[in-house]
């Protein structure tokens, strides 16, 4: 771009891509080492795990959502953004919810956006007891498993910011790939 005399004027937006088509053995085979542990760790843990693909469980998530993006001045997406795009997907199941619930209430939350062959994960919640239990491992596996089963071959883990790197080493954990955009130039 520099040597058609452009500038760039915004650096480029930097996402993890997963790539499902691997299997999911080599999948789990390329889990870091303290991500598979505590995967083990959750898949020991009296969760279950309810699926969904808006109403009430999204409403759950979108309003731990809203709270915590409140609390900690997050400007990710709203959860009425989430749920009215969970509204209008072409079709009901290219919306994904999982709730992992201890007895009946639920500790933690996913959404997973499908787009063709490819989803975003796009909105989660964990709380205190499901932080205790891994419980958002535990969902984001069987978020992979479920896509995979589905016919998604690529996962878009979203965003990498170094300001918060604990997001960032979750999500690289899962062996995910960072994809950096070109930016904006002008």
């Amino acid at each position: 771009m520099r040597g058609l005399g452009m500038r760039r004027t915004v650096t480029g937006y930097t996402t993890a891509w997963l790539d499902l088509s691997a299997g999911l053995e080599a999948l789990r085979a390329g889990l870091h080492q303290k991500w598979r542990n505590q995967l083990v760790r959750a898949e020991r843990q009296r969760l279950r795990i309810r699926d969904g693909h808006g109403g009430a469980a999204l409403g759950w998530l979108a309003e731990r959502h809203d709270q915590h993006r409140r609390r900690r001045r997050f400007g990710g997406p709203t959860g009425a953004f989430a749920a009215a795009l969970a509204v209008l997907a072409p079709r009901p199941q290219d919306a994904l919810v999982l709730l992992a619930e201890r007895g009946s209430e639920p500790v933690a939350g996913v959404q997973f956006l499908r787009h063709g062959d490819a989803a975003t994960y796009y909105l989660a919640w964990t709380g205190p007891e499901g932080r205790a239990a891994h419980a958002h491992n535990r969902l984001m596996w069987e978020g992979i498993e479920r896509l995979a089963a589905a016919g998604v071959r690529w996962l878009d883990l979203g965003g990498l910011d170094a300001t918060m790197p604990g997001v960032t080493r979750f999500k690289l954990g899962l062996g995910a790939a960072p994809v950096t955009l070109t930016g904006t130039w002008l």
